[in-house]
């Protein structure tokens, strides 16, 4: 933990992770630290029970204060490289970080050149300033907004969790874990090629939610584009609504005419398919010619995965006797369960003649590797990690192509191709028409800047 600490900066997708992250994940990530602990542990040992020279406290203060203000002032008289200054401050400047902000954190930059934890102190900043950002609840700022071609009266968005594709057996995943989606296959649409934009659920949402430029605005969110098309929104959460890395997605949440968290006041998580009653009683409640929005946020598969799905889906069983051979079981558990929620929903949907569309907010570390089925917060993202589910069903399939790779770093383009919403922001300088051609893909970096890939032919 040592070097954790004093060696290598946490990154904003760590401090965000780590946070939230439960036991389970935890002990893998201390079990990767091991060799260090064992080095650290008699080092800590000895510094609390070896006596200390005998100096009056205030003379010891005085020391150590003097000690400290030597190593960090030591690394304040060190100028950094005049490129390396300009290109962070240019970086930070196009995130639309204060200059105030920026100068700050160049002292800090570079005192972590001899204490790398102050580069940790710059990424609890970031995280801090990213999810603050332009999130609060606000009007819709889209223009000539207007829905070409005929258009579903009721759009359902289903907004998965922690879920990569490749554990779906509509995917190609040897086991059945999608036993609905498979009996549905002539009645939906699976796209080999969809990246999320990011991989935790607070870097990846916000992002995909809005038209991101520097920062994620929410005056610019699907939800109020659909609402400047006429369309009443409601949005049902499995999700908890004061969730401190969730904020903007508990803000796009009130955005819309109505919200409902499922969490609220219970001291665990509900199972998604609690949100099944609150959906169909909005869909029998329409009039007829209203036009309507549902978004469903599910709990999915995020750790731990056997709290996720009720007892009667505990249907595979561990093939092996390792640790991650449970793991798996239960994460394949929570996707079946997932399935059998989005299969009567696709239901309801068709039943309405609406619009049915499916991704997930992000997928997970892959079963063999370092991390297993973990968020990867590492700073080389694992494109595996982002390779997720995107589905429709119901009306307007025909409007994506499965041959695109389609990057949700842009889904207000893909949200607006499939749902005909279009405005003036996604049309002038062929804006959307750019992103939904592209063959590379973007995302959220931990450290806040966009990557880029190629993302495989066949994923």
């Amino acid at each position: 933990m040592l070097r954790l600490t004093y060696e290598n900066a946490i990154t904003v997708s760590a401090w965000a992770s780590l946070v939230n992250a439960t036991s389970d994940e935890l002990v893998a990530f201390i079990n990767a630290q091991w060799p260090w602990l064992i080095i650290a542990t008699p080092l800590v040992i000895a510094g609390c029970f070896v006596p200390a020279p005998r100096l009056p406290w205030h003379w010891r203060k005085l020391v150590a204060m003097l000690l400290c203000s030597a190593f960090v002032a030591l690394s304040l008289l060190t100028p950094l490289p005049a490129e390396e200054e300009d290109d962070y401050i240019r970086r930070r400047l196009a995130l639309g970080a204060p200059k105030k902000l920026i100068t700050a954190e160049l002292v800090l930059k570079k005192a972590a050149a001899h204490l790398p934890v102050f580069d940790s102190m710059i990424g609890l900043i970031q995280t801090t300033s990213f999810i603050a950002g332009r999130n609060a609840p606000a009007e819709g700022a889209w223009e000539e907004v207007h829905q070409e071609g005929p258009a579903a009266n009721l759009l359902v968005v289903v907004i998965g969790e922690s879920l990569r594709a490749d554990h779906l057996s509509v995917y190609g995943y040897p086991r059945n874990t999608t036993p609905g989606l498979k009996a549905a296959a002539d009645r939906i649409t699976v796209y080999p090629r969809a990246y999320s934009a990011g991989t935790n659920t607070w870097n990846s949402l916000p992002v995909a939610f809005t038209k991101y430029s520097h920062t994620t605005d929410m005056s610019l969110s699907f939800v109020t584009l659909a609402q400047a098309a006429g369309y009443k929104t409601h949005w049902l959460s499995n999700q908890t609504a004061n969730d401190e890395w969730g904020l903007a997605v508990s803000m796009a949440a009130r955005q819309a005419d109505s919200h409902m968290f499922l969490p609220a006041g219970k001291p665990t998580y509900p199972k998604d398919g609690e949100l099944l009653p609150y959906f169909e009683d909005i869909v029998a409640a329409r009039t007829a010619g209203e036009k309507t929005m549902i978004v469903l946020h599910l709990y999915g598969s995020h750790s731990n995965f056997a709290d996720r799905y009720p007892p009667d889906f505990d249907f595979f069983k561990a093939i092996g006797k390792k640790r991650i051979d449970q793991k798996i079981a239960r994460y394949d558990n929570s996707i079946r369960y997932t399935d059998s929620v989005l299969t009567k929903v696709i239901g309801t949907t068709e039943r309405a003649n609406g619009a049915f569309l499916f991704f997930a907010d992000h997928g997970l570390r892959a079963a063999n590797s370092k991390f297993p089925l973990m968020h990867d917060i590492s700073q080389k993202t694992a494109i595996d990690s982002l390779h997720v589910p995107l589905i429709l069903a119901g009306q307007h399939q025909d409007r994506l192509s499965t041959k695109q790779v389609y990057s949700l770093f842009f889904f207000e383009c893909l949200f607006s191709a499939w749902s005909g919403i279009s405005a003036a922001q996604l049309i002038d300088d062929d804006y959307c028409s750019a992103k939904l051609s592209a063959t590379q893909i973007q995302y959220m970096k931990p450290d806040l800047t966009v990557g880029k890939a190629q993302p495989p032919a066949n994923p």
